[in-house]
Order: structure tokens, then C-alpha cells, then sequence
């Protein structure tokens, strides 16, 4: 449930260059919010999935759904290019957060014999996920423009931090890890 909750809080890559370029990026220069936002995401995959191993990942999810809440909110409000760069910073350490955590628990909580269809449940929910946020966002963007996109997908980032706060923590090693 969580990661569907996350997916429609994240709208595609190409929303978020569609919203520089409305800020003033020029069209030439729209790969450098692809390369802001994936070197967020790599710099922070690692060291994430690394203390999840170590610490509560609620705890850990519950800082994801505060980036991505914070994310969306600054790019909801963001009048400027600037505003721009600082919200792609945060979605890609959201991003970085989410996808390392989603697929942690994902291999946490399916048995072994299962983790492949586990995998592959989530790619199918994800997709679904993302093929109805990205409608609602175009749509969105069509009529109200780039920014109120970022509305739509904070109130389900919202929602995923209020289901974290309500959620009854279990723990991390449901299944016996492999060695």
C-alpha cells in the first residue's frame, strides 16, 4: 500500500523537466534536471540502504515521506528557477530514499522463494501507480499549470506520512535474512 502511495506522489522525470523549462530553464539545457536529480538519488541510495540494516525503516520511511512532502511543496511554490534546482535536489534524495527503503522491505518481507514475484507484484502496482499520476498530472499541467502538478502529488505525499504515522511499527527482519 505504501509503495502505491509513494508512486502516485511521484509523477515521471519528464514532469519535472517540463517544470524547470516553465521556470526558465532553457530547452537545451533540460538534461541538467535529469543529471540534478538521479546524482541526488545515487549519492544517497547507498548510504541509505546501508543504515536501514541498522535502524528502524519506518524511521527511515518516515524521513522519505518528510523530503517527499517537503519536495512537493517547494516545487508547488517555486516562482523561480532557483526554487526549481533546491526542489529537484530534494526529489532526488526522496527518490533515492523511497526506491532504497521500497526495495528493502520488499526483500525483507517476501520469502525467499517468493522475493521474484514480490518484485514483480510491485513493478505492476508501481506501474498502474505512475500511468494514473502521470494522466492526472498532464491534465493538471494542461489546466492549471506546472505548478498545482506538485499540489496533487504532495496531498499523496501527505497521505503516505500520515500511514507511516499510524502504521504499527514491525520489525525490519520479518523473514530470516540470507547469509
Amino acid at each position: 500500500i505504501l509503495g502505491a502511495i509513494f508512486c502516485l506522489a511521484n509523477p515521471a522525470g519528464a514532469f519535472l523537466v517540463v517544470h524547470a523549462t516553465s521556470h526558465g530553464l532553457p530547452e537545451c539545457d533540460a538534461p541538467i534536471v535529469m543529471i540534478l536529480q538521479n546524482s541526488m538519488a545515487s549519492l544517497i541510495s547507498y548510504p541509505v540502504g546501508h543504515l536501514s540494516d541498522k535502524i528502524s525503516r519506518k524511521s527511515m520511511l518516515l524521513l522519505c515521506s518528510f523530503l517527499m512532502v517537503s519536495a512537493n511543496i517547494v516545487m508547488f511554490s517555486s516562482h523561480s528557477l532557483s526554487l526549481v534546482y533546491v526542489g529537484l535536489v530534494l526529489w532526488g534524495l526522496q527518490f533515492g530514499l523511497n526506491q532504497s527503503l521500497l526495495f528493502a522491505e520488499i526483500a525483507s518481507h517476501v520469502p525467499k522463494g517468493l522475493r521474484g514475484t514480490g518484485f514483480a507484484i510491485f513493478y505492476l502496482v508501481a506501474a498502474v501507480c505512475l500511468y494514473l499520476t502521470n494522466a492526472a498530472a498532464g491534465y493538471i499541467k494542461a489546466e492549471y499549470g506546472s505548478n498545482a502538478i506538485y499540489a496533487f502529488c504532495g496531498s499523496f505525499a501527505l497521505l503516505g506520512l500520515i500511514f507511516l504515522l499510524f502504521m504499527k511499527n514491525t520489525t525490519t527482519e520479518t523473514i530470516q535474512r540470507d547469509s
